[in-house]
């Protein structure tokens, strides 16, 4: 069976309502993110051909999310992370949908969760330059150090793209300590990174450290119709958005748009086991 990039959204949504659900009930303050902030400012919803959501939360909300959410959550979604999934290397977490199935045809070869997924990203306080680029460089390391070898093996060129070939081969070095010392390294790049130390930008943490906003752009938070329903967003998101996208009302040539995942393999009523059938590529040319 085949789904359209719509009915991908909307199963999507049902996963951002209840992560909304739970930041309104714990007071934990999250802003829609990325692609799906410029969604509910250019369409009060998802940009037609995008095909993820995007959240972000200040890091001690983030930690606070962490505590409450499973339980919260209950039996329909999964909390991942790399305390929760051994294969799950990122310094930021996802929701998953349990009982459907989203994933890059290469994943088949990860035993992970493959449900559908809204990721939620830590923000982090950087500051000049320096302070920006010995983060970055440090979160890459500890990504990279966190991987399964499995999938390290997989991603080498990837890896190479997001830093150089010497960082993967210094990584590669450090990956023969034992797992245990790997992991306080890791945590000990964590607490360095997201110490605060009141620095003049705030930056979300995915495989590096993204953009900076300046820390005043985010408070007090402001709400944004986001398919029929409001959802905290920074209060100045259009400073936001245009250092993230520049002209960000005017969308991209035809051409040049589609969901950042590539080719997805989808199925919204089964979570897909290693050695079963893939499930039909998503649909995008309906939209």
């Amino acid at each position: 069976m085949s789904y359209t990039l719509r009915e991908l959204q909307l199963c999507e949504l049902e996963v951002l309502k209840s992560i909304k659900s739970i930041c309104d009930k714990h007071q934990i303050r999250y802003y829609l993110s990325s692609g799906t902030l410029l969604g509910a400012v250019r369409h009060q919803g998802f940009i037609p051909w995008d095909d993820d959501i995007d959240v972000e939360m200040p890091y001690p909300d983030y930690l606070r999310f962490l505590e409450v959410a499973q339980a919260e959550l209950g039996e329909d979604f999964f909390l991942q992370n790399y305390d929760t999934d051994p294969y799950y290397y990122f310094a930021y977490s996802r929701v998953r949908k349990n009982g459907t199935t989203m994933m890059r045809e290469w994943e088949k070869d990860i035993p992970s969760h493959y449900g559908v997924w809204v990721d939620i990203f830590p923000m982090a306080y950087v500051g000049g330059t320096l302070d920006y680029r010995f983060k970055r460089l440090l979160l890459s390391c500890r990504t990279f150090l966190r991987m399964h070898e499995d999938l390290f093996s997989l991603s080498q060129e990837w890896l190479v793209s997001q830093s150089s070939a010497f960082m993967v081969m210094l990584v590669k070095l450090a990956r023969l300590l034992p797992e245990s010392v790997r992991y306080k390294i890791c945590k000990a790049i964590e607490k360095f990174i997201f110490r605060r130390r009141e620095k003049a930008y705030l930056s979300n943490v995915w495989v590096n450290i993204t953009r900076r906003i300046p820390k005043e752009s985010f408070e007090p938070a402001t709400e944004l119709l986001f398919e029929g329903e409001r959802f905290s967003a920074p209060k100045d998101y259009d400073t936001y958005l245009r250092i993230a996208y520049g002209d960000y009302m005017t969308p991209p040539p035809e051409g040049k748009r589609g969901g950042g995942h590539g080719d997805l393999h989808v199925d919204l009523h089964h979570l897909w086991k290693p050695g079963e059938e893939l499930p039909e590529v998503l649909q995008t040319d309906t939209v």
